[in-house]
């Protein structure tokens, strides 16, 4: 997949549990879009034509986006990932920044930001 990545892990149940049947998995799909970009802003623009800047909560996505987000998987992932897409009803989005920052951030002598252990 270019400019994207996908990744899952087990997560506890309800109940706390991380034993077979009562643990869940969790997946997360990396999915590369430029901020401004008008497919950024279709699948953030949820049923109720309001469009959030950071989370899309659960449940609010467009039927038409989340079908073309599984159609598109349908064509990149490999079948454990593409099962997990496919019985997901009810998916979420959350942006994610990046950023370079020019030198290490530090607050009362401890170190606050080092990102890509700053070049």
């Amino acid at each position: 997949m270019k400019k994207s990545y996908i990744l899952c892990y087990i997560i506890p149940g309800e109940t706390g549990s991380f034993k077979p049947g009562k643990r869940r998995l969790n997946w997360v799909w990396y999915y590369n879009q430029s901020p401004d970009s008008p497919e950024l802003a279709e699948i953030m623009t949820d049923c109720d034509n309001h469009q959030h800047r950071n989370t899309l909560p659960v449940g609010k996505m467009h039927p038409e986006v989340w079908n073309k987000q599984k159609a598109y998987a349908a064509n990149v992932m490999n079948e454990p990932f593409l099962e997990l897409i496919n019985k997901t009803n009810k998916a979420f989005v959350s942006t994610v920044g990046d950023t370079i920052p020019e030198r290490a951030s530090f607050f009362d002598g401890k170190l606050l930001l080092v990102s890509e252990a700053l070049r």
